[in-house]
Protein backbone atom coordinates (compact mmCIF):
# COMPACT_ATOMS: atom_id res chain seq x y z
CA UNK A 1 0.00 0.00 0.00
CA UNK A 2 0.98 3.65 -0.25
CA UNK A 3 1.62 6.40 2.27
CA UNK A 4 -1.51 8.55 2.73
CA UNK A 5 0.62 11.71 2.76
CA UNK A 6 3.25 11.32 0.01
CA UNK A 7 1.52 8.50 -1.92
CA UNK A 8 4.80 6.60 -2.24
CA UNK A 9 4.93 2.85 -1.54
CA UNK A 10 5.25 2.15 2.18
CA UNK A 11 8.54 0.97 3.58
CA UNK A 12 9.70 0.59 7.16
CA UNK A 13 9.24 2.22 9.54
CA UNK A 14 5.56 2.70 8.80
CA UNK A 15 2.68 3.71 11.06
CA UNK A 16 -0.79 2.23 10.64
CA UNK A 17 -3.93 3.72 12.19
CA UNK A 18 -7.25 2.05 12.97
CA UNK A 19 -8.89 4.22 10.29
CA UNK A 20 -6.79 2.19 7.81
CA UNK A 21 -4.58 5.12 6.77
CA UNK A 22 -0.87 4.31 6.76
CA UNK A 23 2.15 6.61 6.68
CA UNK A 24 5.90 6.51 6.53
CA UNK A 25 7.06 7.47 9.99
CA UNK A 26 9.07 10.28 8.40
CA UNK A 27 5.89 11.71 6.82
CA UNK A 28 4.12 12.16 10.15
CA UNK A 29 4.59 15.55 11.77
CA UNK A 30 6.38 15.65 15.09
CA UNK A 31 4.81 17.52 17.97
CA UNK A 32 6.37 18.88 21.12
CA UNK A 33 5.34 17.17 24.32
CA UNK A 34 3.87 20.01 26.38
CA UNK A 35 4.37 18.15 29.65
CA UNK A 36 8.12 17.71 29.28
CA UNK A 37 9.78 20.51 27.37
CA UNK A 38 12.15 19.34 24.68
CA UNK A 39 10.63 15.89 24.25
CA UNK A 40 9.32 15.15 20.78
CA UNK A 41 6.76 12.49 20.02
CA UNK A 42 4.95 11.49 16.88
CA UNK A 43 1.27 12.09 16.24
CA UNK A 44 -1.05 9.57 17.89
CA UNK A 45 -3.98 9.94 15.50
CA UNK A 46 -4.35 10.11 11.76
CA UNK A 47 -4.16 13.75 10.76
CA UNK A 48 -6.49 13.12 7.80
CA UNK A 49 -9.21 11.79 10.09
CA UNK A 50 -8.55 14.03 13.11
CA UNK A 51 -10.89 16.90 12.09
CA UNK A 52 -13.80 14.51 11.54
CA UNK A 53 -13.02 12.69 14.80
CA UNK A 54 -12.90 15.97 16.73
CA UNK A 55 -16.28 16.99 15.28
CA UNK A 56 -17.76 13.63 16.28
CA UNK A 57 -16.45 14.10 19.84
CA UNK A 58 -17.86 17.65 20.02
CA UNK A 59 -21.26 16.39 18.80
CA UNK A 60 -21.25 13.54 21.33
CA UNK A 61 -20.37 15.92 24.17
CA UNK A 62 -23.10 18.35 23.10
CA UNK A 63 -25.61 15.49 23.05
CA UNK A 64 -24.49 14.33 26.49
CA UNK A 65 -24.87 17.86 27.89
CA UNK A 66 -28.36 18.15 26.43
CA UNK A 67 -29.34 14.81 27.99
CA UNK A 68 -28.09 16.02 31.40
CA UNK A 69 -30.13 19.21 31.06
CA UNK A 70 -33.20 17.18 30.13
CA UNK A 71 -32.71 14.90 33.16
CA UNK A 72 -32.41 17.94 35.46
CA UNK A 73 -35.55 19.41 33.96
CA UNK A 74 -37.47 16.17 34.43
CA UNK A 75 -36.32 15.93 38.05
CA UNK A 76 -37.39 19.50 38.73
CA UNK A 77 -40.96 18.90 37.57
CA UNK A 78 -41.49 15.69 39.54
Amino acid sequence: SNCAKCNEPLDMPAVHFLCRHSYHQRCLPEIQDEEEEGNVKTVEECFLCAPQNKQFIRDAMRHDNQMKLHEKFMQSIH
